[in-house]
C-alpha cells in the first residue's frame, strides 16, 4: 500500500517506479515473503539484472512458482544461466513440468563440475557421485630447488620461529621471482611444510581445484579422532569445517575475534569449555582444546535442529538465532532452504561444507558416495 501511495502522490510512471519495486522485491525476497514476486513483476526488465533475476528466481522456488523460476533463469546473460547452479535449478523446474528427459540431461550436464549443484544433480538421477581427480604434477627436484631459494629459506626459518606475517612476505617475494611453471609447484612446497592456507590459495590462483590428496589434506589425526569418539560426529564433517573455516591454520584469528581451527567466538567457548570440564579461559589456538569445543558446539546444533545438517551448518556459521528467522513455516525441500539463505557468506557456506564432506569421505572410502540423504527436507 505504502508503494502504491508513494507512486501516487509523486506521480511516478512505469519505469521512474521500477527501482523502487526493485528494492522492495529484494527485501521481501531476503524476508521469503511471497510477496516478492508481486514487486518483481512491477520492476522493469531494463532494472532486472543478473543479481535480481537470481533472486526473483530464489523467490520463486520458496513460493513453488516453478514457472517463475524457468522465466527468471531464461532472463539471465549467458555467463549467468550456464552456471551449474542455474542449470542445475532449470534442471528442477523441468522435473516439476514433468519433463523428465530435459531434467535428466540439464542434471547430466554438470555431473563433471565437483560442486555442490553436481552433488545435489547426483542426488536427483540417483546416482553415486565419484569426484572428477585433475592432479597437478609434482616435479620433486624443482620443489627441492624452490626450497633451496634464499626466499624460501627464508620463509621456513622464519615459519619455525613462529613469525608467520614476516614468513608470507618472504614467500611472496619468492613466489614473485617464479614462472608459471615454478609457482604452481609452490602448492606442492607450501603443502610439504603444512601450510595448506597457502597451497589451496595459490592452487585457486593456478585455477587447480581437482587434486584432492593435495588440496584435501587430514592434519590433526589425533585430535579429531578425539573429537569424533567424544561427539558422535563424523571425520568428514569435522575436516570439512575446519578446511572452510580456517584452512587449517590453528593461529587464525578472524577480523570479528573468531579464532583457531574452528574458527570459535570466545564467547561461545567459554560454556562449552565449562561443559567440558576445562577450567580457566580455553586457548582457543590450541588445535586439541579448539577442535573439541568446536565439535561440541556443532553437536549441540545437532541436537537443536534434530541432525539437519544445513541448519547446523548455517546456525554454526551465523548464529541460531538467524537461523530461527530463516525457518519455513512446513517442510520444504533442503535445496530450496539453502538457496533462500539470505546471508550470502551463510549460503555459500553450507554449500562449501556439505561439499567438503563428500570430498573428506570419498578420499576416506575410495567408494563413490551417495548424496541421498540432502534431499530430505527441512522442518521447522
Amino acid at each position: 500500500h505504502r508503494y502504491q501511495r508513494l507512486v501516487s502522490v509523486t506521480d511516478l510512471d512505469a519505469s521512474q517506479a521500477s527501482p523502487f519495486a526493485r528494492a522492495l522485491a529484494l527485501g521481501l525476497a531476503w524476508d521469503r515473503r511471497v510477496e516478492a514476486l508481486d514487486f518483481f513483476h512491477l520492476t522493469g526488465d531494463g532494472a532486472l539484472d543478473d543479481y535480481a533475476l537470481e533472486w526473483r528466481a530464489r523467490a520463486a522456488a520458496w513460493a513453488g512458482d516453478w514457472a517463475g523460476v524457468e522465466s527468471s533463469i531464461a532472463a539471465m546473460s549467458d555467463a549467468q544461466r550456464t552456471t551449474s547452479r542455474w542449470r542445475y535449478w532449470a534442471g528442477r523446474a523441468a522435473a516439476h513440468r514433468g519433463e523428465r528427459r530435459a531434467a535428466e540431461a540439464l542434471y547430466a550436464s554438470i555431473a563433471g563440475d565437483d560442486n555442490y549443484y553436481s552433488a545435489m544433480a547426483a542426488a536427483h538421477l540417483g546416482r553415486s557421485l565419484e569426484p572428477r581427480v585433475e592432479p597437478l604434477p609434482l616435479y620433486a627436484s624443482v620443489v627441492d630447488t624452490l626450497a633451496a631459494r634464499p626466499a624460501f629459506v627464508r620463509a621456513r626459518e622464519l615459519l619455525r620461529s613462529g613469525l608467520p606475517a614476516a614468513a608470507m612476505r618472504e614467500w611472496r617475494y619468492g613466489y614473485a621471482q617464479l614462472d608459471e611453471r615454478a609457482q604452481r609447484q609452490t602448492i606442492h612446497l607450501a603443502s610439504r611444510w603444512g601450510r595448506h592456507d597457502v597451497a589451496v590459495a595459490s592452487a585457486t590462483r593456478h585455477g587447480v581445484f581437482n587434486d584432492y590428496a593435495l588440496l584435501y589434506p587430514k592434519p590433526y589425526a589425533a585430535e579429531v579422532l578425539a573429537a569424533v569418539r567424544s561427539s558422535g560426529l563424523a571425520s568428514e564433517l569435522i575436516y570439512g569445517v575446519i578446511r572452510q573455516e580456517s584452512l587449517y591454520r590453528a593461529d587464525a584469528v578472524s577480523g570479528a575475534g573468531a579464532r583457531g581451527l574452528m574458527q570459535l567466538m570466545p564467547g561461545t567457548a567459554r560454556p562449552l569449555a565449562r561443559d567440558a570440564g576445562l577450567t580457566g579461559r580455553p586457548d582457543l589456538l590450541e588445535p586439541g582444546i579448539n577442535i573439541r569445543l568446536g565439535t561440541a558446539e556443532l553437536r549441540r546444533l545437532g541436537a537443536l535442529y534434530d541432525g539437519q545438517l544445513p541448519l547446523m551448518l548455517a546456525a554454526y556459521n551465523a548464529g541460531a538465532n538467524a537461523v530461527a528467522r530463516w525457518l519455513p513455516d512446513e517442510p520444504l525441500d533442503s535445496d530450496i532452504w539453502i538457496e533462500n539463505v539470505p546471508y550470502n557468506e551463510t549460503r555459500d557456506y553450507v554449500r562449501r561444507v556439505l561439499w567438503h564432506t563428500v570430498v573428506f569421505r570419498w578420499l576416506e572410502t575410495g567408494r563413490p558416495q551417495s548424496t541421498r540423504n540432502w534431499l530430505e527436507p527441512v522442518s521447522p
